[in-house]
Order: C-alpha cells, then sequence, then structure tokens
C-alpha cells in the first residue's frame, strides 16, 4: 500500500472438512490524522502545537471502515451454523454474530464459524411393558453411551421376554440422525423349498440380485430351510465388495409371534445373534412374512459389523 491506501485481508476459516477455508481483500483509503483515534484534526493537517510545547505528542491516522457482508457456510449434515466470530473462542462476534449482516473491517482479522451439534431426543416405548421407559438427549456424531447413557435391560409385559437387539437399535438411530449409508441396494429374492429334500442335507434355494455402486451382482445358495439359504446367497453376493462378511457367523436365531389372534397371519419377530470371533451381536427383524423378518435381521446383522469396521479404520462413519 502508498502513503494514502491499505489493503486488509479477511480470512474466513469454516472449521471443517466440507468447506475450504477463504479470504477477501479490502482497501482503506486514508482519511487524515486525528489526536484520539476518532476526530480529524482541523483542515486535516494544520494543528497549533504551540500549546502542546514540552510534551510528547501522539497522532493517529484515521482509515475509513470497509464494510463486509459475512457469507452464510455451507450446510453441515448434523450441525447448526451459530455465526462469525472474532476469535476461536467465540466469545466476540462479527457483525451481529450472524451471516449476511455487515461487519466493519480495521485491519488484518480471521473470522471463525461456530457450529453447534444437533441435539436429538430418543424415547424408549415399552411397546406395552412396564417400566424402562422415559427420554434422553444425545448429540450428532455421539454415540448415547457415550454420555452416559445406559439402555435399560428390564421391564415386564406379560408373556414375553425383553430382548435388546442392539445392532437394529443403532442402525435405527442412525437412519434418524442421518448417519446412515446403505451397504448395497436389494433388486430381489427369491426363496424355493423342495419336499421331500434332494439330499439329506439341502431342502431349500434363494437367488437374490443385489447392487453396490452401480455394480451388480446375482448369486444363489442352497441350504437346511430357506433362511439358511438365504443367509448362503447373501454372503456370496456381498463378499465380492466386503471380504469381511466372511467372518460373520450366527450363533442363535429366534422367532417370536407378537399376535397370537391373527393365527397364521400374525406377526413374527426374529431375532438373530451374531459374532466375527471378538464382538457379538444382537439384529432384529419383523414382519407378517417370517422370511422377510429374517431378511430384515440378516441385513442388520451384515451392516452393523461394516459399519463397526469402518468406525475401527476410520473413527467416524458418514
Amino acid at each position: 500500500s502508498n502513503a494514502f491506501t491499505r489493503q486488509y485481508t479477511v480470512t474466513f476459516n469454516y472449521g471443517w472438512s466440507g468447506q475450504s477455508n477463504s479470504t477477501l481483500t479490502k482497501t482503506h483509503i486514508f482519511q487524515g490524522w486525528s489526536r484520539d483515534g476518532k476526530t480529524l484534526i482541523e483542515n486535516n493537517m494544520a494543528y497549533n502545537w504551540t500549546a502542546e510545547h514540552g510534551k510528547v505528542i501522539t497522532v493517529y491516522a484515521v482509515w475509513d471502515t470497509q464494510s463486509v457482508e459475512l457469507p452464510m457456510p455451507n450446510s453441515r449434515t448434523g450441525y447448526t451454523f451459530g455465526g462469525l466470530y472474532l476469535d476461536a473462542n467465540f466469545t466476540r462476534p462479527a457483525g451481529n454474530g450472524q451471516a449476511y449482516s455487515d461487519y466493519e473491517t480495521t485491519g488484518e482479522c480471521t473470522l471463525y464459524a461456530k457450529w453447534q451439534k444437533n441435539e436429538y431426543t430418543v424415547t424408549l416405548d415399552v411397546n406395552g411393558g412396564t417400566g424402562a421407559s422415559g427420554t434422553f438427549k444425545v448429540y450428532y456424531d455421539e454415540a448415547y453411551n457415550s454420555q452416559g447413557y445406559i439402555l435399560p435391560c428390564s421391564g415386564l409385559h406379560a408373556g414375553y421376554q425383553f430382548e435388546g437387539a442392539e445392532g437394529s437399535f443403532e442402525l435405527l438411530v442412525r437412519k434418524s440422525i442421518g448417519k446412515y449409508q446403505p451397504f448395497f441396494r436389494l433388486h430381489y429374492y427369491k426363496s424355493i423349498g423342495e419336499k421331500p429334500p434332494l439330499d439329506e442335507t439341502l431342502c431349500s434355494f434363494a437367488q437374490l440380485k443385489i447392487e453396490v455402486d452401480g455394480q451388480i451382482e446375482i448369486t444363489a445358495g442352497e441350504g437346511d430351510g430357506p433362511v439358511h439359504a438365504l443367509d448362503t446367497a447373501l454372503r456370496k453376493a456381498l463378499e465380492r465388495f466386503y471380504p469381511a462378511v466372511a467372518q460373520i457367523r450366527l450363533t442363535d436365531y429366534k422367532v417370536r409371534v407378537l399376535d397370537s389372534k391373527s393365527t397364521t397371519a400374525s406377526k413374527v419377530r426374529v431375532l438373530i445373534e451374531s459374532s466375527d470371533g471378538t464382538d457379538t451381536w444382537s439384529t432384529v427383524g419383523v414382519s407378517t412374512d417370517i422370511l422377510e423378518a429374517s431378511w430384515f435381521a440378516l441385513v442388520d446383522s451384515f451392516e452393523y459389523k461394516l459399519i463397526k469396521d469402518l468406525e475401527r479404520r476410520f473413527k467416524s462413519f458418514l
């Protein structure tokens, strides 16, 4: 800059990887001299210094202020924009602290975007039982147990036993807060049973078609029953894309009728317990079709395993 103008750079620090920081340059024009930094000396350059004889005299250069329209950052999943601030501790708001307001620059500065994690309410529904109900708050990208919350595992419901299905529960929460991406898309599955069986062990066949990142996979499987055949076919299809699926073993399989009044049209709940040799988890599926309920529980089991592997590798899953 010369004696009559100077330039300031304003840096916008957005504070996350989804948007690059940006800068803009403002030119300030010299206005004159002042004894207090505000009021210009009369006639700009003429001043009677006689009364100040013997004193140390300080005069200040006065520059015009430049107004900056504060931008609105890109949206950030799970967060709410809380304004732009002059400090990284968010104690001094720029302008009125919000976007689209004017901020008068006086020198080089960095403006910091403040982000607040969205808060969600989780409601526990005992589904006809007693006790163990209520609500609690969780924040985006934080596991419920990291905040000291422990899901209840007790309560009474005549004729029922509480079953946690923590794998399906976590997937449900992820879907609710927008932190879930499916690992594949199902086009169709088919199941056929043979009676009498063709041999002593295999009596059912399943075929399915899935899509992963635009790639199609069609596989078939045989098994000792329709669920076993469907499990075999799904594993064969997914192992091409996700080899870790081969580590999953089904360790328990339970079916419970939820509404006996509907007889053979009743809804059933399928609870599957799975293990990869290190961890054990449970998933659940509900439908009037026992095979569909089993499918829901199987898919949850595989996706839960894959998500946990990603979390271990990258520390977060988007």
